[in-house]
């Protein structure tokens, strides 16, 4: 069971997250009543007043949102002084989708409103162990089973740049190259690369190029 202290602020009208908080001795739980939250803003305001533990936002699973809420999550850590905010992204229904997006926006986990009470309590008590939710080998076997959707995800909210220096990428071409074919000096391809290796989560070049050849099923990264 919880501890009667920690404090979790939900942005959802759903029944079943509430329920499930209750039965587990979150006295100081907070509800925002909303069907969805389309601001991020309105969780920084919370994370700045109650420093909650846990923050659950019920917000729709699509391209656009993720892109937005991968952006504003690392804002919204970047306030959160003590670093023990966890936040978890409630989906309509659980699926890969919906698990992928929650990782690639950066989400400390993810719970659905069609799971389990004993689910989704046990998701939360993990969080608050300080265990991590996430698992290199359930990211992958995920990604494998819906098409490499959340790779395409990520290639279509990169920037102009980094799309084109990709491409070159999965071509072959070196650093040097790519900075002559796009016009740019050699250092700053080398530190989109890099970015490009830490948003992939990739080791190398080669798994760079790898992962998004398989992801686009063959075909070259649009620099459109």
């Amino acid at each position: 069971m919880m501890a009667a202290a920690i404090t979790t602020v939900l942005f959802t009208k759903s029944d079943l997250v509430r329920l499930a908080f209750d039965g587990m001795g979150a006295h100081t739980t907070r509800y925002q009543l909303v069907d969805h939250v389309r601001d991020p803003d309105d969780l920084g305001r919370s994370v700045t007043e109650f420093a909650p533990a846990i923050v659950v936002f019920h917000t729709a699973v699509d391209i656009q949102n993720v892109m937005r809420w991968s952006a504003r999550l690392r804002t919204l850590r970047s306030i959160d002084s003590a670093g023990q905010t966890n936040f978890v992204l409630l989906a309509e229904a659980q699926s890969d989708d919906a698990y992928l997006a929650a990782f690639e926006m950066g989400a400390d986990a993810y719970i659905a409103i069609d799971q389990k009470i004993e689910g989704v309590r046990s998701t939360i008590t993990q969080l608050l162990s300080g265990e991590s939710f996430w698992s290199e080998r359930e990211v992958a076997e995920a990604r494998a089973r819906c098409g490499w959707c959340g790779i395409k995800v990520k290639l279509m909210g990169l920037e102009q740049i980094d799309r084109q220096i990709l491409k070159l990428v999965t071509e072959g071409f070196s650093d040097k190259e790519i900075a002559t074919s796009v016009f740019v000096a050699h250092q700053t391809v080398r530190n989109h690369v890099s970015t490009l290796l830490a948003t992939f989560k990739v080791r190398n070049r080669t798994e760079l190029a790898i992962l998004c050849q398989k992801a686009c099923h063959g075909n070259n990264v649009s620099a459109a």
